[in-house]
């Protein structure tokens, strides 16, 4: 192990992060909230390269996720992007977070969540985890109800007590339990057959710079205006129209805005991908997703941002969801608004939306168009679909 760096195996962490600024939301402000990221850079196996975002705002609100710039496996980095964060939360013990190994979802198999996991699992990661976390500042580590009294229901959740939050702790926690674990299940899923072997480039120069505020990368894209490879949607469901112009108009959630959503997103995928933006009048300016969060059974983010993927996994499988789609809430102009990103499909996608069946939707220009059955069976047979083998 050289000075500033962590190994594991073939996986590297660098310990000497670089700092830049942040804005995030937080449900319980209610507000956008300044902060700080401190940004490691972690690499392993199959050209992997990634960044670690350790994030700290002005709240006191504290977590690690992986950062947008990105290189290898791209099932990876699907399981990984603006997903599977570590939280660290402070308790009248000290400062604690979960050991979590991602597992299969219960309702989506190929989506990961963050579940319960026992010591022989961990170890199995790496059978010095407990001591690495120890030699980096942890106090404790043990079940959440013996550490820190929880009778919660996840009381038997392993976790980590430490003293000072600032330690490397929660940093190794996450290259440990998602980089490394993340990939590590990534090759036993490649060698069934389960996934197929594909990489993706999200890495910018940045990853070696300074990194701006994240707002800079949402600014300058809507600042651009609406392209071939940018949309703008007011909302997920609420409709501004007839609120604006009807005086007895009641919120309710209208399926015809949902599916302009839908069909964005459909156009997107059979296209060449592309960026919508929720929340954003056609001018560019942030009408932002308040409306739409009083419309979800749990009228919060959370909610949300669940309701929005059942919305679109219901008209598109779930692998091409997992793989292609990301969702992140970033914020922008005051408000916070919704950006869905999304890469070009491997093979044609039909879409199933509230009031159409099966219906084509391409992204030509700024706009999204439907296709007839002929000009849709000459555009499946023509377009390339990154060697699906559907081309003539």
């Amino acid at each position: 192990m050289s000075e500033g760096e962590i190994s594991v195996g073939e996986f590297r962490l660098s310990t000497e992060p670089i700092r830049s600024t942040v804005s995030e939301f937080v449900r319980e402000e209610g507000r956008v909230v300044d902060g700080v990221a401190l940004i490691y850079n972690a690499s392993g196996p199959r050209d992997l390269v990634m960044e670690i975002h350790r994030i700290e705002l002005e709240t006191g609100h504290r977590w690690v996720v992986a950062g947008e710039a990105f290189n290898g496996p791209k099932w990876v980095f699907g399981q990984l992007s603006g997903r599977l964060r570590i939280s660290v939360n402070e308790k009248a013990q000290g400062h604690v977070l979960d050991l979590t190994i991602p597992q299969p979802g219960r309702r989506n198999e190929n989506v990961y969540t963050a579940s319960r996991t026992s010591v022989e699992d961990l170890g199995g990661v790496h059978p010095d985890m407990f001591t690495m976390l120890h030699d980096m500042g942890a106090r404790e580590i043990g079940p959440r109800s013996d550490v820190i009294d929880d009778a919660s229901t996840r009381k038997g959740f392993l976790c980590v007590l430490m003293d000072d939050p600032g330690c490397l702790v929660p940093v190794v926690a996450y290259f440990l339990t998602r980089t490394v674990a993340v990939s590590q299940e990534y090759e036993r899923l490649l060698s069934s057959g389960a996934v197929e072997d594909e990489s993706v480039s999200h890495y910018a120069e940045r990853a070696t710079q300074p990194a701006g505020p994240q707002t800079g990368g949402v600014e300058s894209a809507i600042s651009g205006g609406e392209s071939a490879f940018v949309e703008f949607k007011p909302a997920i469901w609420y409709n501004h129209g007839r609120a604006t112009n009807e005086p007895e108009y009641v919120l309710t959630k209208d399926s015809g805005v949902s599916d302009n959503i839908v069909r964005t997103v459909a156009g997107f995928l059979n296209a060449e991908g592309g960026q919508l933006f929720i929340g954003v009048g056609d001018d560019g300016s942030a009408y932002g997703l308040e409306q739409d969060v009083l419309l979800t059974s749990r009228k919060d983010m959370d909610g949300l941002e669940n309701e929005l993927t059942r919305l679109l996994t219901a008209t598109i499988s779930n692998e091409v969801f997992a793989t292609k789609v990301r969702i992140t809430f970033p914020p922008f102009g005051g408000e916070v608004i919704g950006r869905v990103e999304v890469e070009p499909a491997d093979a044609p996608v039909f879409m199933k939306t509230n009031r159409h069946l099966n219906k084509f939707y391409v992204r030509i220009g700024n706009a999204t168009n439907t296709m007839s059955v002929e000009s849709a069976y000459n555009y499946i047979s023509q377009h390339d679909w990154g060697g699906s083998g559907l081309n003539p």
